[in-house]
């Protein structure tokens, strides 16, 4: 298998499937074909817990439906109230946000859908933690979905959905007007829209990106009426007028009224992301942000400030700051540096079946996670747990208080880590975790000497640097077997 994610992967097998389908295929055919194309090019000896699996929406042409295979959503221009799946609320407004960029991008030309999903990189940022609103039976890779199959929809449990349309096919536009509708902020909200809400978590490179989003809405060109009533302003020149009190709000770190924090958050998301409503095209030359550098600093907005805007989080003037982040997105173009410098010292070898993956440094003790893989959910759930706080605990008797180490994860996010800050924290989430459930996780110092190294598909853990293997590998070889062991260096 090509060194790519899960999740690419099992896409490019369904797409290989879609497109060998014939003419007459329906619903329980596609499935049945997605689900065995899938299971073929899986090896038989991976466990059932780490095979990938898929959720796919299918327009087909012949038969006029939209097949739904999986926990998945779609929408188009003029869909019947009701039709498809029942949807969360969230997946309803990330879909119609994609739907919109997609539709501008169209309009302005010269995107190829088959390459790249403008809409989806637009939307991915605006989905706030996606915990509290996931399916249960689709969460994770020890979900209660079969592996390996194109899992079927929550509801039926047993067969995917199609649904009829009479248009020729569905189209990625939507109404403007219901568009807007369905963001505007009403006035009879649940909520105390007045009430203050502290922003001092925000990182400055936070506040700044916030600070620009607001103040691409002085611009004159355009009509943009649809982002007044989206941001609940009266016109164009009551929203203009108001830019430099928020942006003064967020310079002198005072606090924000709840409707004030959706402003901020939702005008720079529109700012960035639609060309139909905000200025996509000239982002980057109004800003100095790249596209990928402000997709990560806006996702860690969002998680903060998801809680507040959507009315379930609180933070009230009156309570207490937050303290320091434990967990910093490092940019995209600067995760580079470190990733290079990987490849280059561990002569990194991604693969499902390339074992070791790197080259494995001396002093260095590689653990088998094999027995806590092989174990019940109840065993594997609370062995990933030990091996995290085990790490934990390990890495704050190593590092200094104020030492931060990398946090790598293959092809996706990566961090910087404040161990001895995370430890203190009651309500720890790992945003990448020591034990690697579902891919390559790696923690690292600066200098690349001392560092774990979680092989997903080998299931073991490569712990090296000589303090740390004398803090983590005794308490891991108590319970634990060793897969390897380099420990020339160390003395006993």
């Amino acid at each position: 298998m090509p060194a790519v994610s899960g999740g690419r992967w099992a896409m490019a097998a369904c797409v290989s499937a879609i497109t060998a389908l014939p003419e007459d295929a329906d619903v329980e055919s596609a499935t049945l074909r997605l689900t065995s194309t899938l299971a073929e090019r899986i090896a038989p000896e991976l466990p059932a817990h780490l095979r990938p699996s898929a959720s796919v929406t299918i327009y087909s042409r012949r038969r006029r439906q939209v097949w739904q295979i999986g926990d998945v959503g779609f929408s188009y221009a003029g869909m019947p109230a009701g039709a498809g799946q029942p949807r969360k609320p969230l997946d309803r407004i990330a879909a119609d946000f994609r739907a919109a960029v997609i539709a501008a991008e169209i309009a302005i030309g010269g995107v190829d859908l088959a390459v790249s999903d403008p809409g989806r990189a637009a939307a991915r940022p605006s989905c706030w933690p996606r915990t509290r609103t996931a399916s249960a039976r689709c969460a994770g890779p020890r979900g209660s979905w079969p592996a390996g199959t194109a899992s079927t929809t929550a509801l039926t449990c047993a067969s995917a959905s199609a649904d009829k349309t009479s248009r020729p096919a569905p189209d990625p536009r939507i109404a403007i007007n219901e568009y807007a509708a369905g963001y505007r902020l009403p006035d009879d909200q649940p909520v105390d829209m007045d009430a203050q809400v502290d922003l001092s978590n925000l990182t400055p490179v936070e506040r700044l990106l916030l600070r620009l989003g607001m103040t691409e809405w002085e611009r004159p060109d355009g009509d943009r009426q649809m982002v007044v009533d989206l941001l609940g302003y009266r016109d164009r020149r009551e929203l203009s007028s108001d830019v430099r009190r928020l942006v003064g709000l967020l310079d002198a770190s005072r606090p924000v009224s709840r409707r004030d924090c959706r402003r901020l958050l939702l005008a720079t998301e529109l700012a960035f992301a639609s060309e139909t409503l905000g200025w996509a095209r000239d982002w980057t030359s109004d800003t100095g942000f790249t596209d990928r550098d402000t997709i990560t600093v806006l996702r860690g907005i969002q998680e903060k400030l998801a809680g507040i805007v959507h009315g379930v989080d609180d933070r009230l003037t009156a309570s207490t700051p937050s303290a320091r982040p434990a967990w910093e997105p490092i940019p995209m173009d600067a995760d580079d540096t470190y990733w290079d410098a990987f490849h280059q010292r561990f002569a990194f070898r991604p693969g499902m079946r390339s074992w070791p993956a790197i080259e494995e440094p001396r002093p260095s003790v590689t653990v088998d996670l094999g027995p806590i893989f092989a174990g019940s959910h109840a065993q594997f759930a609370a062995g990933a747990d030990a091996i995290n706080s085990l790490a934990l605990a390990a890495l704050t008797r190593v590092l200094d208080p104020d030492t931060s180490i990398v946090v790598l994860d293959w092809q996706h996010q990566t961090y910087r880590f404040w161990p001895h800050v995370f430890a203190c924290r009651s309500d720890q989430q790992w945003p990448t975790t020591v034990f690697p459930n579902g891919d390559y996780y790696i923690f690292l110092t600066e200098d690349m000497h001392t560092g774990i190294f979680g092989h997903p598909w080998e299931q073991t853990l490569c712990i090296f640097g000589e303090q740390l293997v004398s803090a983590l590998v005794p308490t891991l070889t108590s319970w634990l077997p060793v897969k390897r062991s380099n420990l020339d260096g160390i003395d006993g």
